[in-house]
């Protein structure tokens, strides 16, 4: 082990650059093929390694053989068709009609669903959900006209603006359904 140790010190920086050139190309570089395989391999497109013949699809036909009966091995493949030997039809719809055991237990029930009072919590009798709320509600910004016109004017940086900016977007979106709120003297 001291041999080994003394014999690498004594190399000269060329030879010593010699020895790992061929250290390191002791691996052959791999073939353009073999790049293309690990890629799709990295990729996990299974179709396009398998289209490209080589390793993968040598395995792959290994394990599709031995996962054959013997009668499949002799006619020669997976792809045959096979002998249909019975068929069921599902049917989409029940026909609860045409069964008379069932006939008087289900009846069909076709109406709109309506919440006459309004839904309310067990425990704290807060209402969750009004029978009929309207459906253009005017809407009050939490900021005057002159506090938005302000706020515009402030720093990115500053909520104001943000918020300024937000009732800007509500009057867009909202149109002649806001309104400012009220100004305290």
């Amino acid at each position: 082990m001291a041999d080994a140790g003394k014999a690498v010190q004594s190399l000269t920086p060329g030879q010593k650059a010699a020895k790992d050139l061929e250290e390191l190309t002791k691996k052959s570089v791999p073939t353009l093929a073999e790049e293309v395989e690990e890629y799709e391999e990295d990729q996990g497109d299974w179709q396009a390694m398998y289209n490209a013949g080589g390793k993968f699809k040598e395995q792959l036909e290994e394990i599709v053989q031995g996962s054959r009966g013997p009668e499949e091995r002799e006619r020669g493949g997976l792809g045959k068709e096979r002998k249909i030997t019975g068929m069921e039809t599902i049917p989409t719809m029940p026909e609860v009609e045409k069964k008379p055991e069932v006939a008087g237990y289900i009846e069909k029930v076709e109406k709109d669903m309506e919440v006459a009072a309004p839904v309310m919590d067990d425990y704290t009798q807060q209402v969750l959900m009004s029978p009929a709320a309207p459906q253009n509600p005017t809407v009050t910004l939490p900021l005057t006209d002159d506090q938005v016109q302000l706020g515009l004017h402030q720093q990115v940086w500053a909520s104001i603006r943000w918020l300024a900016e937000w009732c800007v977007r509500q009057i867009k979106m909202l149109g002649g359904r806001v309104r400012y709120k009220n100004k305290v003297s």
